[in-house]
């Protein structure tokens, strides 16, 4: 394999950065490039990333939208550029203690009767406590249905209340899906008086609203300045959005500077991979406090937790550089200290105390009544098929380099659990399925 390539201009620059960062996000660490395979990495990428800088100076568009002081300047493309804090840390923010905060208490607009669990008080206190302490974000893990999304209303609707004077939108990024369900209005028109009044007027800024909130023809990577109504944005109270949404028009949410009280993102693990498109649109923006919500803070490897806080609380876990050192490569070089690895990151998080950046609970643990789980351990052996896949993927690896262990763990998982997964699901027959699987095989019998 190939794994330098000589590159002549800015667009060719642009085209192979693309190219690998959507490889290191699927979890692959080759990318071909003329015929030839190329070995990419972070630091790969980051040196493309200042190449790129480098051959764009000349060129790069200076527009007002860059004035946040994490963002650097335009590119050509018209894409904010920011300051990635991969290779040394450039960019951080410092807590600000908020003074005469009053405590935290349950916010007058819920509904008569509406009643949270006792864990959901608990959390959205803790969202309260992490914004009087003056953090700049935080991480809430818990468990798919353990209610977050009620526990960050909740919080919101208090800041409403406690701080009536000011002013300027909450917004909350997710998934396409979740706008569809209407997800987070129902649960504002459930527990909340008036059908969620108190955050009102809201928007979903999504198909004919967002087509309606244009100003302008051109897309924003074109034309490279906003498009949108930004004046408008800032009169609403809650407005609802998707990541495409904010990465399509990234120089309108980046307008909005500090007007943005708290920027929520739901399934957080949507932006989790460094130096993607994204990541950088979340990132240029600027408001007073951020949330991130996910039950899989860390899917492909302990990178995507280093860039999550990164938008959350920037320069806390470091450079990137500075965590993969510290954290991901004792992991692989010596999977044995994976203990004391873990629970070295897990102390700089403050992990189990009351001023923890994380916050995660299970649904063993905080709900009532759910019956008890018995598990039994059945022993097999891997096919033959599945034992030459694992040697493939684990060669692949060393050949990379054993920080990237944790990349195929995804290809690792499908792979036990039948080999007809890998590459990607083939059909095939039940008795096949059985023949090809001794772990489905001993299941069934």
């Amino acid at each position: 394999r190939e794994d330098s390539l000589p590159i002549a201009n800015l667009e060719q620059a642009q085209k192979i950065l693309e190219q690998s960062r959507e490889a290191l996000g699927t979890g692959k660490d080759v990318i071909q490039v003329d015929d030839r395979s190329i070995l990419v990495d972070t630091s790969f990428v980051s040196a493309l990333e200042e190449l790129r800088i480098r051959l764009s100076v000349s060129s790069s568009v200076q527009g007002g939208s860059a004035s946040h002081p994490r963002r650097r300047r335009e590119a050509p493309d018209r894409y904010l550029l920011i300051y990635t804090n991969e290779n040394e840390l450039e960019y951080a923010e410092q807590e600000e203690i908020r003074q005469d905060a009053p405590p935290f208490r349950m916010p007058r607009s819920l509904r008569t009767g509406a009643k949270l669990k006792k864990h959901q008080v608990a959390g959205a206190g803790w969202l309260y406590s992490s914004y009087i302490a003056g953090r700049r974000g935080c991480l809430l893990a818990d468990d798919m249905g353990l209610g977050k999304t009620l526990q960050v209303l909740t919080f919101l609707a208090l800041l409403i209340e406690n701080e009536p004077e000011r002013t300027g939108p909450f917004v909350v990024v997710c998934p396409t899906i979740l706008l569809e369900n209407r997800t987070w209005f129902r649960d504002a028109e459930a527990f909340f008086e008036g059908n969620g009044n108190v955050f009102q007027p809201w928007l979903l800024l999504h198909g004919s609203e967002l087509k309606g909130m244009r100003r302008e023809t051109g897309a924003e990577a074109v034309v490279g300045e906003p498009v949108l109504d930004v004046e408008r944005l800032k009169t609403y109270r809650l407005i609802f959005t998707n990541y495409e949404t904010v990465t399509n028009y990234q120089h309108s949410f980046a307008r909005l500077k500090d007007d943005v009280r708290v920027l929520i993102l739901d399934e957080a693990q949507e932006a989790k991979t460094p130096n993607t498109k994204i990541s950088h649109a979340l990132k240029s923006m600027s408001p007073r406090f951020r949330i991130a919500c996910t039950g899989t803070p860390v899917e492909t490897r302990l990178l995507d937790a280093w860039n999550l806080f990164d938008f959350l609380q920037p320069g806390f876990l470091g450079s990137a550089n500075e965590f993969v050192n510290k954290f991901e490569r004792p992991l692989a070089d010596d999977p044995h200290t994976a203990a004391d690895v873990i629970q070295t990151l897990r102390e700089q998080l403050r992990f189990g105390k009351r001023d923890a950046f994380v916050i995660r609970r299970n649904k063993e643990d905080s709900l009532e009544g759910l019956p008890r789980k018995h598990e039994h351990v059945l022993s097999c052996t891997l096919s033959d098929e599945q034992r030459a896949w694992h040697l493939s993927l684990v060669a692949d690896v060393k050949r990379a380099g054993g920080v990237h262990a944790l990349t195929v763990l995804k290809d690792l998982i499908r792979l036990y659990q039948h080999p007809g997964l890998v590459p990607s699901l083939a059909p095939m027959s039940s008795t096949e399925a059985v023949t090809r699987c001794n772990k489905l095989a001993v299941t069934l019998q």
